[in-house]
């Protein structure tokens, strides 16, 4: 009785989803060598227009916008700005007259795509809301936008915000094709789907959720079918004879646990751990506290245009405001540095703020108190703090005293926070990312062979998710042909 309604509930479960897994076994095989398409932010920032003396710069009005965050200096078209939030969005303003810089001219924008590309361009258009390849929320407030249409062999399509100025797009044919077979089909990047972010991410987790069930029937029923074979003829093997039905049976036997565990993490990736399982009693952002929330205007003793003429020659493309161990300073990005320049701003030599484990570990002491448990310094990953995060060592491991079992992690460089995880969020990194990308420690010095694995695994999900089309359509006829009986 129950072995039927697990059959019945497996067959219905898989002619609803077998095509769907198809495109998502198909699509996560794309991935495996191309995404989405992102913007290059180094390399747009090392193309940005040179900042020096000549332009006319005043200090940042701090006093004006107090509660400002993110406030970068850049030049545009030849004329300095900043670029700043607030609670009302983001806002532009001339760096010498603080008028509002309310839109960037058509010039400018042409500007900044002779300055980085230096390839004619087609022709353009104007976007005032998000396409397929912006389809993200955190760009609202950037648009709208210059598609530059360039005239090269790529067909390079560049997306320039004329609130902003920057380049928060960059496309060519390849990449756009690949989405379009590889990460848009595999995360249903579709667009009038993706704006409605709420939405999107109910169909992903329910969609993913049905075909967990059809996995775990499918297990279920290839188990209990090879065991009465086992039984019957006291010999290993499978009781299907007809092609299809043995291939899905060996196959589904064989990578049917690693369907399952791709579907699961994919909904795991959306789906946050219930807290009946690992509850955060203890919301603290330690993140937040280490790296600091607000910009004090009177502690900044170095203005800026005293430190672009002590770094005159150095081929300044943009300057941030930001705080490092408690004190203000600049980071200024220049000329082909990986890293920015980490400017001491308590005082007007100009000097480089002193980074190093020793006065990590005072800063430690005095941000966190007792609430620090124990210190480690990481060399390598740790399964997760890892290269999926960009990651830079020697990093600062904090191992917090909480209830949450929190972990902080410090780029030694420059003494920025940068990942905090809890028992919680730790439980995630294990059924999303170790589950879904074979993200662990084990690889990190032998990508081939996790890249491997994932097409190995990606083969046989797809060769059971194709039989199960075949048994779908199958299995609908017959249905059709009772039916009409």
């Amino acid at each position: 009785m129950i072995k039927n309604i697990i059959l019945k509930l497996h067959r219905i479960l898989g002619s609803l989803m077998s095509l769907i897994f198809v495109i998502w076994f198909i699509s996560g095989f794309v991935m495996i060598f191309s995404g989405f398409p992102h913007a290059n932010r180094s390399e747009i920032t090392n193309n940005l227009q040179t900042i020096d003396v000549t332009d006319s710069i005043k200090q940042f009005p701090l006093i004006t916008y107090p509660k400002a965050k993110d406030i970068k200096l850049y030049k545009i078209g030849g004329q300095s700005v900043y670029s700043f939030n607030t609670s009302n969005g983001r806002h532009i303003i001339d760096s010498y007259s603080y008028s509002a810089v309310d839109s960037i001219t058509k010039q400018a924008a042409d500007s900044v795509i002779a300055t980085i590309y230096n390839k004619p361009v087609r022709y353009t258009e104007t976007i005032e809301i998000q396409d397929q390849w912006i389809p993200w929320s955190h760009f609202s407030d950037r648009l709208p936008a210059t598609i530059y249409h360039l005239d090269d062999e790529d067909d390079s399509r560049i997306y320039i915000s004329m609130v902003t100025g920057d380049i928060i797009q960059e496309t060519t044919s390849y990449n756009r094709w690949m989405a379009r077979v590889g990460a848009i089909p595999h995360w249903f990047y579709f667009k009038s789907l993706r704006l409605k972010k709420g939405l999107w991410k109910d169909v992903v987790i329910w969609i993913s959720a049905i075909g967990v069930i059809m996995c775990v029937t499918g297990i279920i029923i290839g188990l209990v079918r090879y065991t009465v074979r086992r039984r019957g003829r006291k010999r290993a093997g499978t009781p299907y004879k007809k092609r299809w039905y043995r291939i899905h049976h060996i196959v589904g036997l064989v990578f049917g646990l690693f369907t399952f565990t791709f579907v699961f993490s994919g909904m795991m990736s959306l789906a946050d751990v219930p807290e009946w399982i690992s509850p955060v009693k203890n919301k603290t952002d330690y993140r937040l506290e280490w790296n600091g929330n607000s910009i004090d205007a009177s502690e900044y003793k170095l203005s800026v245009s005293d430190l672009i003429n002590s770094y005159n020659g150095s081929n300044i493309k943009k300057v941030e405001w930001s705080t490092v161990l408690g004190e203000p300073c600049y980071y200024v990005y220049t000329h082909n540095n990986k890293y920015p320049l980490i400017i001491n701003a308590t005082n007007s030599s100009g000097e480089l703020s002193v980074i190093n484990q020793e006065v990590i570990d005072r800063q430690l002491k005095t941000v966190f108190a007792e609430d620090v448990k124990k210190v480690e310094i990481l060399t390598e990953s740790d399964n997760y703090y890892g290269r999926y995060d960009g990651a830079e060592y020697p990093i600062t491991k904090v191992y917090m005293n909480d209830e949450n079992e929190s972990w902080l992690y410090i780029n030694n460089r420059t003494a920025k926070a940068r990942y905090v995880i809890n028992k919680n969020s730790r439980i995630r990194r294990w059924v999303y990312n170790a589950l879904h990308s074979f993200d662990l420690k084990v690889f990190n010095k032998h990508n081939w062979l996790r890249i491997t694995l994932l097409i190995i695994v990606s083969i046989g999900g797809l060769i059971i998710s194709i039989s199960g089309v075949v048994l779908s359509v199958k299995y609908l006829k017959r249905r059709i042909k009772n039916y009409r009986r």
